[in-house]
């Protein structure tokens, strides 16, 4: 026996959603870092020539992590990688972008949770404190780094509110029930 389909000619919608997954923050904390002493290998410059770090600014590739070791404490080493934009100057006043990875190590309570890896989101605010002026693509910098971690997880959210449930009724009235009679007149 063959079925015949209903289904317009370039195929069935899937039925709409009535929500979407939204974010909600389980765990959060700040973590400042005032005098960050690294080294940054900056990718992109011209040729040798005499810069010095004018900014530098976090990315808009986001930060990338790995877990570290626990303290047992219930707080988590993090190695936290965060791609940032330099913008050198050269002693004729001209300036020139490159990028570099700057890279720490922080203590966090919310990477201490099961399934944290996958939730986490860190937003960093970089501050050049000071650098070194250099010729090759390397610089010995000083920043003052602020890191607020997020542990997020997932949860669904209806887009409207979910009808209210109607009573059941019944098809035709009920009949009343007098208790007394009252007489003909």
């Amino acid at each position: 026996m063959r079925h015949s389909c209903h289904c317009p000619p370039h195929g069935c919608r899937p039925p709409q959603s009535d929500g979407v997954l939204l974010p909600k923050i389980l765990c959060s904390e700040k973590r400042v870092i005032p005098r960050l002493c690294t080294t940054l290998q900056v990718n992109g410059l011209p040729p040798c020539q005499p810069v010095r770090i004018v900014r530098i600014e976090p990315s808009c590739i986001p930060p990338t992590w790995s877990p570290g070791t626990p303290d047992g404490c219930g707080r988590t080493t993090v190695n936290i990688s965060i791609p940032v934009d330099v913008t050198v100057c050269d002693d004729c006043g001209r300036q020139h972008t490159g990028n570099a990875v700057v890279e720490t190590n922080v203590v966090s309570a919310c990477a201490s949770r099961p399934g944290w890896q996958q939730r986490l989101l860190i937003v960093p605010c970089i501050r050049l404190l000071c650098s070194d002026t250099g010729c090759s693509c390397c610089f010995d910098v000083q920043l003052h780094l602020t890191l607020d971690i997020y542990l997020l997880c997932l949860q669904p959210h209806m887009m409207r509110p979910p009808a209210p449930v109607c009573p059941d009724l019944p098809l035709y009235p009920q009949p009343t029930h007098m208790s007394q009679s009252i007489p003909c007149r």
